[in-house]
């Protein structure tokens, strides 16, 4: 969804590993008056790998609330104003708190655009806290034939290599239909991890993909789908950078489809 960056992980890969990764972000909403509004969240990240490669993969959790409260500054504008908490484990345990203040705005029935702005203290065990900025801006736009999602967020998240970094991270995707029966789909993901402990342990690290694709549905239920992705990977202390290519031909079966 819009302002909710994708987690991704480490990147490196020494051998063959399984991990086993747990994702729960509950969210509750209650209109105090038709102008104001409360708001909690919480989220709970659990990764654990079979084996243990130190500054590579690691096993880490992230566990945090948020509170807000919104107002509804016109008819299809709001404002909210949230407080967040965090705590990560990693190699090392971190406590993180901050608040942000989030705009938005629903142009049409089926736009909408956000922008976002904020700030987290993060404080490790034995380390030197730090402090970042939390942003974020995009839109997502929907009409009979096109539904185009952008989304640029920075954030403050724990990786697989141990640490915590700050991710800048950039999405965006564009669906067509060229007819009831084609439609075409084009993905883009780019973002940057930088380590947020000081002296740096993790390098910087560049990491983009793209994917392109047909959906053919011959009938309600049954679809045939090609894709083709392109993921690419950079980090400061190598001497080259990585990239790999895929393709995948699927069939879809949805019985309890009803377009």
């Amino acid at each position: 969804d819009l302002g909710d960056p994708e987690a991704v992980d480490g990147g490196r890969v020494i051998q063959r590993n399984r991990r086993d990764m747990i994702r729960l972000a509950p969210y509750f909403r209650y209109d105090l008056t038709q102008r104001m509004r409360t708001e909690l969240g919480a989220h709970y990240v659990d990764a654990s790998f079979d084996r243990q490669f130190s500054n590579v993969q690691q096993d880490f959790t992230d566990a945090g609330v948020s509170a807000g409260l919104g107002f509804q500054v016109s008819p299809r504008s709001s404002v909210v104003v949230r407080g967040l908490a965090s705590q990560y484990e990693t190699s090392f345990d971190t406590d993180a708190y901050g608040a942000e203040v989030e705009w938005a705005t629903d142009l049409t029935e089926s736009s909408r655009v956000y922008v976002r702005v904020g700030g987290q203290q993060t404080e490790p065990d034995g380390g030197d806290s730090e402090t970042s900025i939390l942003a974020g801006v995009g839109g997502r736009w929907d009409s009979a034939r096109n539904a185009v999602f952008l989304d640029l967020t920075r954030s403050v998240q724990p990786i697989s290599a141990g640490t915590i970094v700050e991710r800048h991270q950039l999405r965006a995707r564009v669906d067509h239909d060229v007819s009831p029966r084609i439609a075409l789909l084009f993905g883009a993901r780019i973002s940057r991890d930088e380590d947020l402990s000081t002296p740096a342990t993790y390098p910087t690290r560049e990491y983009a993909s793209a994917e392109g694709g047909v959906e053919w549905r011959w009938q309600r239920y049954l679809s045939f789908t090609a894709t083709y992705n392109y993921f690419f990977q950079e980090y400061e202390d190598e001497p080259s950078d990585r990239s790999s290519n895929g393709f995948m031909v699927s069939f879809v079966y949805e019985p309890k489809r009803r377009d």
